[in-house]
């Protein structure tokens, strides 16, 4: 499965990562085929299917470390159908599951960036905001991770739409 997804196979991928699913439920392979199975689905434009492979690994795995990732996947699966009320209830679902946990401050940046792609400035805002009173925002090196320079720049970014010319300079210069 991973050898035809690495060569964009997709449909052939997602036969084997279904079948591993299908003959080995809990074993921890079966975790990682379906991560794969959700995200091979994304690639094809599938995205129910690929929010259901998600939702097998929450229902089969949901003591196991990582289960944020999910979470987060199914928000993400959404935001790229354009799917944003969906996504933005898993947001909520994912920011009240993993409250006070690095899960949590990843599906508020997830929020800001489809507030970002609504165009909707003033929620960009109010999610900066939120977002630089966290500690926890994963860095460069967690996928969907933020820096704290990147929520500034994007509160800045969002001031300039809204025409605050002046707040947006100097927020771009406090960077």
């Amino acid at each position: 499965g991973r050898g035809f997804y690495q060569e964009r196979n997709y449909d052939e991928a997602v036969k084997y990562f279904q079948k591993v699913a299908d003959q080995f439920g809990q074993n921890p392979t079966t975790r990682e085929a379906l991560g794969f199975l959700g995200s091979t689905y994304v690639r094809l434009k599938r995205t129910d299917d690929a929010v259901a492979a998600y939702k097998l690994i929450i229902d089969r795995f949901p003591n196991e470390p990582g289960l944020d990732r999910a979470y987060l996947n199914i928000i993400d699966a959404f935001h790229e159908a354009g799917r944003h009320t969906e996504a933005l209830n898993w947001v909520t679902q994912t920011r009240t599951r993993f409250k006070g946990d690095v899960g949590s401050n990843l599906a508020l940046f997830s929020q800001l960036r489809i507030h970002l792609a609504q165009s909707a400035w003033q929620d960009v805002i109010k999610d900066a905001d939120e977002l630089s009173k966290l500690g926890a925002l994963g860095g460069l090196r967690v996928a969907g991770g933020t820096t704290s320079e990147e929520v500034s720049f994007l509160k800045a970014f969002a001031l300039e739409q809204l025409g605050s010319t002046n707040e947006a300079i100097s927020a771009y210069l406090a960077i």
